[in-house]
């Protein structure tokens, strides 16, 4: 062990930790003594696998549940694929799994070589296996609950494959305390029995992987055609998780897959750029870039970029935002969403020439992205209360009651304009896919109900507010993965059944009937500006409808006034009383402003220092027009060019002189072009 012995460092901190190292060492020695027996054991396992293999045959009756599903489809697959058995997806899981753990345990041997383990090597080595174990256990899972089940319905699936199985996963269950350990204690010993165990890991992978490929194989493509094979495979694809098809796409190769797999299982061709390269581009660049930094032994990017330690947790937000559990794979050209014939699904390259990224092209995208701002400027809300005090007060109560009156009116309307007109029209030429339509139903449904009584019914002066931060919480996050599914289906079926001129045809079919909703709380999200000049104009809507029909401009109105309004005030723990409304007291202001002057002036005109006077009154009374005539006579503007706070601890002193209060305005940095204006928010 030179490389261990290097690795534990000097003598005093073997001192330090001797009785750690004695432990180690006993172990060490325990391991070694046993090596012999363990070699033949292994040789024994390895035997009797051998001699199952070689006395095995598919069409052993002692494997047949059905007399009426016989053992007879390998005459087909030989005619129809040859090579079925290294071409099939169990061959190909099991090479990817195998070559993977190869690639770490190259990695692991030059960190041993250079007998030096500093702690970025821990992260990687841990954030690679959490990696790994995922997708390994989850596709496990799914043979548990798809692939057996589906085998078993025609002979029964063999005891030496399931075995094979659990020892593998028993292998990596000891992996992972090890590496827990080597986290937590930084000891190079268990980089040692990390080494140990990964051979004894590889060991599990080559005998499943017997038993998988010579075995189950042939069973499978004995007793199923190869239709229904191919609708199998399509399916697991649907099931398993993103790290197992960066990996098979890494180690099978970019044009392989493109060029053999994917024609080979029929995915239509458009898959590699909508959700086949995503998931190869994460892989590679959060599981093979620590790989690549051990072999090397030069940190990655992303450990030079954040502490050691948020290695791990980085990576493990990027495979949940790739997880999206069914509907990894969603393809809108599949014909089971297709009503017509004469209404195919071919218009998606039309909305990607024009647009490129579609889906944000969409007015519905707008709104979506409106409602995750909204729900998230409360959840920011929520916390500042939390912070200034564990209990709620009941301006508080109030406050949060009005704006939830508010938003669970305007999305319950969402939901019920989906039920009523979107939905109803893109089915006259496709099947909206149900879990969608499940999904506004969640919502709606938490929001009448569970959010209903913690706010409206449970929620009183001087409770904690944990309870609702929890509650909204998990409102955010049913929100948030709603419309992670939502943009990943929603949009590609409708861009790829409809055309931009279709779509606008409906809007404005809507547009003459009734008031689109939502049209608010976009409005304020993207800007008056920016929504009138560009979104209007590219949904073909008329200009009339921005202060007559629909109306825009009101419905924006009104959203700041019962929405935004109570979120500022929840941020600035400054209550909304009854002569404080902040439209009062810019009103209360602006009337001193006005009596101040005339004052000013009043003394100008009686001679008492006119020279002075008159020198302020010119620049001063400039600015007071100014203001009139600018956007800070509007509550919503207030709202969104400056900090509520700020513009609070100006408006509210009872009496202010106009040189004053132009001082601490202009200390605001304030932008009065119209630009800013519909951008910016408070």
């Amino acid at each position: 062990l030179p490389s261990i012995t290097k690795a534990l460092g000097s003598g005093e901190r073997f001192e330090r930790n001797s009785s750690m190292m004695d432990r180690r060492a006993t172990l060490s020695k325990s391991k070694s003594l046993s090596s012999i027996a363990r070699l033949r054991g292994s040789l024994e396992n390895r035997s009797k696998c051998t001699d199952a293999i070689s006395m095995f045959n598919s069409t052993d009756k002692k494997y047949q549940k059905h007399d009426e599903l016989p053992p007879d489809q390998l005459a087909v697959w030989d005619e129809f694929r040859p090579d079925f058995i290294i071409t099939n997806n169990m061959y190909m899981f099991g090479n990817t799994h195998l070559n993977e753990i190869t690639s770490m345990k190259k990695a692991l041997q030059k960190v041993q070589e250079r007998g030096e383990l500093p702690s970025w090597a821990c992260f990687c080595i841990k954030a690679w296996w959490e990696g790994h174990s995922e997708w390994v256990e989850d596709l496990y899972t799914v043979n548990r609950d798809f692939v057996i089940p589906k085998m078993e319905e025609r002979f029964h699936y063999p005891e030496e494959a399931i075995e094979a199985q659990k020892k593998l996963l028993d292998n990596m269950a000891t992996i992972t305390a090890i590496i827990d350990d080597l986290i937590d204690y930084g000891d190079p010993c268990e980089f040692y029995n990390l080494l140990y165990e990964w051979s004894s890991y590889e060991s599990s992978v080559i005998r499943f992987n017997t038993f998988n490929n010579n075995m189950v194989t042939m069973l499978y493509h004995s007793y199923f055609s190869p239709k229904e094979i191919t609708d199998n495979n399509r399916t697991i694809f649907w099931k398993v998780s993103s790290g197992y098809v960066g990996s098979l796409i890494h180690f099978l190769g970019v044009d392989t897959f493109r060029h053999e797999m994917v024609v080979r299982e029929k995915f239509p061709p458009q898959c590699w750029e909508f959700s086949f390269k995503t998931h190869y581009e994460a892989y590679v660049g959060h599981t093979v870039i620590h790989v690549d930094a051990l072999l090397s032994g030069t940190p990655s990017n992303l450990s030079m970029n954040c502490n050691h330690e948020n290695i791990v947790e980085r990576c493990r937000e990027m495979r949940k935002e790739l997880s999206w559990d069914n509907y990894i794979f969603f393809n809108p050209y599949d014909p089971m969403h297709q009503i017509h014939a004469e209404f195919p699904p071919n218009k998606l390259q039309e909305w990607k020439d024009d647009f490129g990224d579609h889906t944000k092209a969409s007015p519905r995208y707008l709104v979506n992205m409106a409602h995750r701002s909204e729900v998230a400027d409360m959840m920011r809300a929520l916390i500042k209360v939390q912070k200034r005090s564990p209990t709620i007060d009941a301006w508080e109560v109030s406050s949060i009651q009005n704006w939830f009156v508010a938003h669970r009116s305007w999305i319950t309307e969402l939901c019920d304009f989906s039920y009523d007109e979107l939905i109803p029209w893109v089915e006259t030429r496709f099947h909206y896919p149900t879990v969608l339509k499940d999904g506004f139903s969640e919502i709606t449904n938490l929001l009448n109900s569970t959010m209903s009584n913690v706010i409206m019914h449970d929620l009183k002066a001087g409770d904690t507010i944990a309870h609702l931060v929890e509650k909204w919480t998990d409102y955010e996050a049913t929100v948030t993965n709603f419309f992670d599914l939502f943009d990943r289906m929603h949009f590609m079926l409708v861009h790829a059944f409809f055309s931009r001129d279709e779509q606008a045809e409906f809007m404005n079919s809507v547009a003459a009937t009734k008031v689109f909703p939502g049209s608010g709380p976009v409005i304020y999200h993207v800007g008056k500006d920016k929504f009138r000049n560009e979104v209007m104009k590219r949904e073909q809507l008329d200009d009339f409808l921005w202060r007559n029909g629909i109306n825009f401009e009101s419905r924006y109105t009104r959203y700041v006034e019962e929405v935004v309004e109570h979120i500022i005030l929840l941020e600035s723990g400054l209550p909304a009383k009854e002569d404080t409304g902040l439209q009062k007291i810019l009103k209360r202001t602006m009337d001193n402003l006005t009596t101040e002057l005339s004052m000013d002036s009043s003394c100008s005109s009686s001679g008492e220092d006119s020279n002075v006077s008159l020198g302020k009154l010119a620049p001063e009374g400039k600015k007071l027009a100014m203001v009139k005539s600018s956007p800070l006579t509007s509550t919503r503007n207030i709202v969104r060019i400056a900090s509520t706070s700020s513009l609070m601890s100006v408006c509210r002193r009872p009496s202010i002189g106009i040189s004053d209060f132009f001082s601490s305005f202009n200390s605001l940095n304030l932008d009065f072009s119209d630009e800013t204006v519909a951008s910016k928010r408070g």
